[in-house]
């Protein structure tokens, strides 16, 4: 669900460089942030925006602030993420040839993420996840003409979730995103395409804010079975089963 969480969320940034970086050393910031705006929201198939782009080819160091992506259309929830600061790491001498873009390390702080439920079971999480998936998928029919990535280190910290469902009636209950840590992201195949790098990173994130986010929706919704509701009891095992399915409970 949180499957394959927000390009989306770190991809994004990969495919910025791969796009950017590469192959522009004018106006760089400006391309890359137009680049992660466009292919994010075509990844994602929610509004995806950058509020600013600081990258040096120089040393190989880069930020990325005010990173939000938005919700799908069949949720209410102003954003689904929303980070302040993404930094990143780049060697810079992978960026000549036609071998793997490697970076060091890109460390994501503080993103809020938002678990939406819903009467049927789904969650805007899960919805973006397919989305990726599927961008991931079609995309492997096509000729890649990217170069493929290398990530050592990423570090997702400080995260908080935020969740609802309709059945709360506007309430949001607050739950920390445990500490995600991916290693050698990619070097097992000599690299990955950006499209497959935004399933994994997404899927790490989405599955952790599942994990979470789903434990605290199903205690919240338990709580109303005083309130004598079949549609409570219902949505909170559907809840509880389909993120025990998730992480094959």
């Amino acid at each position: 669900m949180i499957k394959k969480i927000v390009l989306v969320t770190f991809s994004l940034v990969v495919i910025a460089l791969v796009g950017g970086v590469i192959y522009v050393k004018t106006n760089l910031n400006s391309i890359v942030k137009s680049a992660m705006e466009k292919y994010g929201a075509e990844i994602t198939q929610t509004n995806v925006s950058i509020k600013d782009v600081d990258i040096s080819l120089a040393t190989g160091e880069g930020t990325v602030s005010g990173f939000h992506i938005g919700n799908p259309k069949s949720f209410f929830a102003a954003s689904a993420v929303d980070i302040g600061i993404v930094s990143m790491q780049l060697d810079t001498s992978s960026i000549t040839g036609s071998g793997p873009i490697i970076i060091k390390q890109i460390v994501i702080d503080a993103p809020q993420i938002t678990y939406e439920g819903n009467m049927s079971g789904n969650n805007n999480l899960q919805t973006i996840q397919k989305n990726v998936n599927g961008s991931s998928s079609s995309g492997a029919d096509k000729k890649d003409v990217s170069r493929k990535v290398i990530i050592k280190n990423l570090y997702i910290r400080n995260g908080e979730v935020s969740v609802t469902h309709n059945l709360l009636n506007g309430k949001k209950v607050q739950t920390a995103l445990p500490t995600i840590h991916l290693k050698n992201i990619g070097e097992e195949n000599s690299g990955i395409s950006p499209q497959e790098l935004a399933a994994r990173v997404m899927g790490a994130i989405i599955r952790g804010a599942t994990k979470a986010g789903g434990s605290v929706l199903t205690k919240e919704l338990t709580s109303l079975k005083g309130l004598g509701s079949n549609a409570v009891d219902g949505a909170a095992s559907t809840v509880k089963d389909s993120v025990g399915k998730l992480f094959g409970k």
